[in-house]
């Protein structure tokens, strides 16, 4: 008598790790976009972006808002362009309070991701340099770099 209630509780203890497990991998399917975006400071005044994107998520946000379908790898002109006017409608580098242009100086790409490069210049002195970046969502906070 007492074995089959082990036996039981066992059964019970591996059903339900088996859901567990079920679920934790079925979860695991949920696509993530992840992306990184770097700010470097030169001593020579130079600032550097550098935007980390996965290939597939920049060219169907690219596709999504211009209507216009790109190939990244091919490395087209138009691509190229269509890649710059993207990332410049949703990057926004601030020095101080003076809004910084960021020239596109070009992208590589890294296994299933595109790393985007900008460059800009900043003049006269300020205490802080602000970042905000919007690549798929429609809220963004600023982010403070000190």
């Amino acid at each position: 008598m007492q074995r089959k209630g082990i036996v039981r509780k066992f059964s019970w203890t591996i059903v339900i790790t088996a859901l567990l497990m079920l679920s934790i991998t079925l979860t695991s399917y949920h696509p993530y976009h992840v992306g990184v975006t770097e700010v470097f400071i030169h001593p020579n005044k130079d600032v550097g972006v550098s935007c980390k994107l996965f290939v597939d998520d920049v060219q169907d946000a690219i596709y999504r808002e211009t209507g216009q379908k790109v190939n990244l790898v091919l490395k087209r002109p138009e691509d190229k362009k269509a890649l710059n006017a993207y990332l410049q409608s949703k990057l926004q580098l601030k020095w101080g309070n003076k809004p910084l242009p960021l020239l596109m100086i070009g992208y590589e790409f890294e296994e299933e991701a595109v790393w985007c490069y900008f460059e800009s210049q900043v003049s006269g002195k300020s205490r802080q340099i602000t970042l905000a970046t919007e690549h798929f969502t429609s809220n963004c906070r600023p982010r403070r770099i000190y």
